[in-house]
Parts: C-alpha cells; sequence; structure tokens
C-alpha cells in the first residue's frame, strides 16, 4: 500500500528569511554623514546640472560610498526550526523569578496602551535569541559566543531585524499576502495579451504546433 504523505514529505523544504548585514559600522557612519551633508547642500540648488562644483563632488563621493557599502553589505540567512526543535529550544532558556518580575510589569505597561499586548513571561529572551540566532543561522553559520559578539557588535536597531529574521520565521507563516495570487492572475493574463497581440503564446503546446 503506498503512502501518499510519504511522497509529499520527499518534496517538503525548509523555510528560511534573509537580513542584510554590514559589520564595517564606519563606513555606514562615512556614508550617513555624507548623504546627510549633501540633502542639506541640495535644498539650495535646483538640479544637478546647475549645481555647485564642490556639490557635485559630494554627490559623487556619497555614490561611491554606497556602492562601497553594497561590496560589504551581506546577506544572512535563518532557517525555520521544527516546532518540537523550537519550543525545546525555548524552553531551556526560563527567565528567573527576577526577570519574570521585571517581563511581567513591561506586558502590563504594553497592555496600557493595547489591552491585547502579549508577551511570554517565562522566557529569558536575551539568551534564547542568542540560542536561537546560532541555531538557526544557514549563513554565515555562528557559534554562541559568534552571535554573542554580533549582538553586541551592530547597532540595537540591526540586532532587531537578525532577531526579527530568526524569530519569524519560525513562529509565523508565509509572508506573501492571501490576495497576491489574484495580483498574479491578472499578471499573467496581460502577459498571455502581450504575447497574443505579438503573435506568440506562453502555452507549451503550442510550440510543438
Amino acid at each position: 500500500m503506498s503512502n501518499d504523505f510519504e511522497a509529499l514529505k520527499a518534496d517538503a523544504t525548509t523555510g528560511y528569511r534573509e537580513v542584510e548585514v554590514c559589520l564595517d559600522l564606519a563606513l555606514l557612519g562615512e556614508f550617513e554623514a555624507a548623504f546627510n551633508e549633501l540633502a542639506s547642500q541640495r535644498k539650495t540648488t535646483v538640479g544637478m546640472l546647475r549645481e555647485p562644483a564642490a556639490v557635485r563632488a559630494l554627490a559623487e563621493r556619497v555614490v561611491e560610498l554606497d556602492q562601497a557599502v553594497r561590496e560589504k553589505t551581506k546577506v544572512y540567512q535563518f532557517k525555520k526550526l521544527p516546532l518540537n526543535e523550537w519550543k525545546a529550544l525555548q524552553e531551556s532558556y526560563p527567565a528567573d523569578e527576577e526577570m519574570q518580575t521585571k517581563l511581567r510589569q513591561q506586558l502590563a505597561e504594553a497592555r496600557e496602551i493595547n489591552p491585547q499586548a502579549y508577551l511570554d513571561t517565562t522566557t529569558d529572551w536575551e539568551r534564547f535569541s542568542i540560542a536561537a540566532v546560532s541555531k538557526c543561522a544557514i549563513w554565515p553559520e555562528m557559534d554562541l559566543d559568534q552571535v554573542q559578539w554580533l549582538r553586541n557588535h551592530v547597532p540595537p536597531e540591526k540586532w532587531t531585524e537578525i532577531w526579527d529574521a530568526c524569530h519569524s520565521v519560525n513562529t509565523e507563516g508565509s509572508r506573501i499576502p492571501k490576495y497576491a495570487s489574484g495580483i498574479v492572475e491578472k499578471m499573467a493574463l496581460g502577459l498571455n495579451s502581450i504575447t497574443a497581440e505579438n503573435g506568440e503564446s506562453l502555452s507549451p503546446s503550442s510550440e510543438g504546433a
């Protein structure tokens, strides 16, 4: 007796999320400063062709720095763990009594703004996040010490992006909106109409006709 589900399992793949990270903070700072200076300078000019030479030189420098940042920026990938592994990992980092008290206080404050706010007050989120990022990292692979270094090195908002990529792939479903299929359908119809006007067809069967 064949087992259809085993065949389906054979085609299963692991979900993952990505986040761009640049560890050269000095370069990022230089780019930010130059970009802000250019924005300030251009408020007093009209159009690139009429800008003073100094402003044009600054614009060229911004472009150079942007390219340098792009070259230094890497795409970090984080995979989804099986649910039982994710839960077991989270449960292995329980919050102590002092931390639980602080988390309950944070939750109470959050609910003053949003009565539906939720926060797991039993997890040591700092330690768990380090372990989870290490466990889920596809590229680059990182041990606990390396993730801790990353946590300490990057700005808080960048760490939030990294943690969100790791956490969301394990706790959320697909981020493809439900209405996407309708949009794709319309795109397909549009492409079909364009190829029809050109006397071509997207249908595979037409190739052998």
